[in-house]
């Protein structure tokens, strides 16, 4: 996992409202898609 500057990728509205709930700390935003886990099963879904 990298590190990138709000400033850089956000705009400048969304980091004010951020900054409402947090301010001067790390905030981890997780991916929007859903990685498996190391072992899961391939056929989760019912597919076998």
């Amino acid at each position: 996992m990298s590190c990138v500057r709000a400033e850089d990728v956000l705009p400048e509205e969304l980091i004010r409202a951020i900054q409402r709930y947090v301010s001067g700390r790390s905030v981890y935003i997780p991916c929007k898609t859903k990685k498996r886990r190391d072992g899961a099963r391939t056929d989760e879904a019912g597919d076998t």
